[in-house]
């Protein structure tokens, strides 16, 4: 089984995984914890891996979705925030109807908090 992790494109510069979601003023950038402790998990567990950081690797939507197209997985992990709920989801939405054979899942604090209104918004995912 192939499993894409993904850190989403939001705003430039944009650090989803700190205490608080925004763009740094000091222009640090936070590692995505999780995604990378899942990754680590799954291709220990003999999972194919691909995990993508876009406002760290600077990926726009159109590279993602080239890499998506190359690497074909079965299951797409999307972080999620707050801030950028609504672009990570269309985002999400997205990838749904160009991959449709794929699961996705949505994770985060955003998500955690209010799975059946996000899940009620977005039937796709």
């Amino acid at each position: 089984m192939k499993v894409l992790l993904l850190n989403p494109p939001f705003l430039k510069e944009f650090s989803r995984p700190q205490r608080s979601p925004a763009v740094t003023m000091s222009g640090t950038f936070y590692f995505p914890v999780w995604l990378a402790y899942a990754a680590y998990v799954l291709d220990e567990n003999g999972l194919e891996v691909d995990l993508v950081d876009v406002p760290a690797d600077g990926y726009s939507i159109d590279d993602i979705i080239v890499r998506t197209k190359r690497f074909q997985p079965s299951l797409v992990i999307l972080d999620t925030s707050t801030p950028s709920i609504y672009n990570d989801v269309t985002f999400a939405v997205q990838l749904k109807e160009l991959f449709p054979s794929s699961f996705i899942i949505l994770i985060g604090t955003h998500v955690s908090a209010l799975p059946e209104e996000t899940l009620n918004e977005y039937e796709k995912i």
